[in-house]
């Protein structure tokens, strides 16, 4: 009984540590999909502008 109860003494912070790390995790994977984002997003715009400038150089364009 005295053994158990050092145990548990000796346990206490325990899950204090494992949440902060997956906090930090979380925030990674959070961050990192944020950033997949934004980088999605730019390179459609990108994308969108070209095309549009290379439509509006055109003085023909033949019918499909």
């Amino acid at each position: 009984m005295i053994a158990s109860k050092r145990w548990i003494k000796s346990q206490a912070g325990q899950a204090v540590v494992l949440i902060a790390f997956m906090m930090v995790a979380l925030f990674a994977g959070v961050g990192l999909a944020v950033d997949a984002g934004v980088g999605y997003y730019y390179n459609t715009s990108a994308e969108r502008a070209a095309a549009a400038a290379a439509l509006a150089g055109v003085i023909f364009m033949p019918s499909q």
